[in-house]
C-alpha cells in the first residue's frame, strides 16, 4: 500500500528534524540561558560650589576683582582711596538685624609696593618691622588653590610690646604677581559676621572659612 511506502519516510523526516533541533539547542541553547550582567558605573559627583550666589568686586585702576558673600542680608561696599595710586580699603558691610545697621565683616587692603619686594620683606619692612611676629611664629607661609601666595596668621594675642610697635595686623597679607602692590585681608573691630550665623554655624573658625574662601576668588586681572 502507498500508506505503509510512506511511513517509514514520514519517520526519517521526523527524525531528521528532531536531529536538527537537537544541534540547534547544543549550538544556541546553553548562549540563552546565561543570564546578562549589567554593570553601573558610579555617577561622576562634585563638590558643592561654596561661593554660588557669591557677588565680584572688581576694581580697574588697581588690576584685581574678587568675590564676596552676602550671607542672605544686605551688602554695603565701602570704597576709600586713603592715598591715590598708593592705598585703598574696599570694606565689605552686612546687615545685622540686632544692630539695626551696618556691621564691619572684613575688608581688603592694597598697599603700593614700588621696591618691587617680595612678600616676605615687605612684610619684614612694612609690618612686621621687628620681626616680633615671624621669630614668634604667628604667621606661616600658604598657597591658596588659585596659586596666591600668603601669610596667614595662625595664633594670637600678639607679642607683648607689638602694638606699641607695629599697630594693628591683618589676618592674611598676599603680594600681587607684579609686586607693584601688596594685599591684605583684616577683620574690621566691629566685625559681626560670627552673629551672622554664617553656613549655619556661629564662632571664630566659620568666619576663618569664610576669610579664605573670599582670598580663593582673588584674581589679578592686570
Amino acid at each position: 500500500m502507498v500508506v505503509s511506502k510512506l511511513i517509514p519516510s514520514a519517520i526519517v523526516t521526523v527524525l531528521l528534524v528532531l536531529g536538527a533541533g537537537y544541534v540547534a539547542w547544543q549550538q544556541f541553547g546553553s548562549l540563552q540561558a546565561t543570564p546578562v550582567q549589567l554593570i553601573f558605573s558610579p555617577a561622576a559627583t562634585s563638590s558643592p560650589d561654596t561661593t554660588a550666589g557669591w557677588k565680584t568686586y572688581r576694581n580697574e585702576k588697581y588690576g584685581f576683582e574678587f568675590q564676596y558673600p552676602t550671607l542672605g542680608t544686605k551688602v554695603k561696599i565701602d570704597e576709600n582711596e586713603l592715598v591715590p595710586g598708593e592705598r585703598l580699603r574696599v570694606k565689605i558691610r552686612h546687615w545685622v538685624e540686632k544692630r539695626n545697621g551696618y556691621s564691619g565683616s572684613f575688608a581688603m587692603g592694597i598697599y603700593s609696593n614700588p621696591e618691587h619686594f617680595d612678600l616676605e620683606t615687605w612684610f619684614s619692612k612694612s609690618v612686621d618691622i621687628d620681626n616680633l611676629l615671624k621669630n614668634s611664629h604667628k604667621y606661616e607661609d600658604r598657597k591658596l588653590d588659585n596659586g596666591v601666595e600668603i601669610l596667614a596668621i595662625t595664633k594670637r594675642p600678639m607679642p607683648p610690646g607689638y602694638f606699641e610697635v607695629g599697630g594693628p595686623v591683618s589676618e592674611y597679607y598676599f603680594m600681587f604677581p607684579s609686586r607693584a602692590y601688596a594685599g591684605a585681608l583684616e577683620r574690621g573691630q566691629d566685625n559681626d559676621l560670627d552673629s551672622l550665623g554664617y553656613a549655619g554655624a556661629t564662632g571664630a573658625d566659620k568666619v576663618t572659612e569664610l576669610e579664605s574662601q573670599v582670598l580663593s576668588t582673588f584674581k589679578f586681572t592686570k
